[in-house]
């Protein structure tokens, strides 16, 4: 009588335990899944979030140079034909003379 109990207990173990491990197995299989997927979401965030770095460095430093340019002097215009030869509108001209 005895064995029989243990049988049929054994029996409910065993089966107990075999239910646990397929939904244990299936709950991981699943968490990897999970992981692989967060990994290219992540990974994408990250060169998102570079991408958005890189940008903001060209801006800061177009506005910067913006801001050099803007603070240069003005000079006055100057026609080619009569400027002066140490100017840069002065090496613009080309009337048959050469300047070394």
């Amino acid at each position: 009588m005895l064995a029989l109990i243990w049988s049929k207990v054994w029996k409910l173990v065993v089966g107990v335990g075999a239910v646990l491990l397929a939904i244990g197995s299936i709950f991981l299989a699943g968490r990897e899944k999970g992981k692989a997927a967060e990994q290219v979401k992540t990974q994408a965030a990250k060169q998102k979030a570079e991408v958005a770095k890189q940008t903001t460095a060209i801006v800061e430093s177009r506005h910067d140079t913006d801001t050099q340019v803007q603070n240069l002097p003005e000079a006055p215009s100057q026609a080619v034909a009569s400027a002066d030869v140490s100017t840069a509108a002065g090496k613009l001209r080309d009337d048959g003379w050469t300047r070394d």
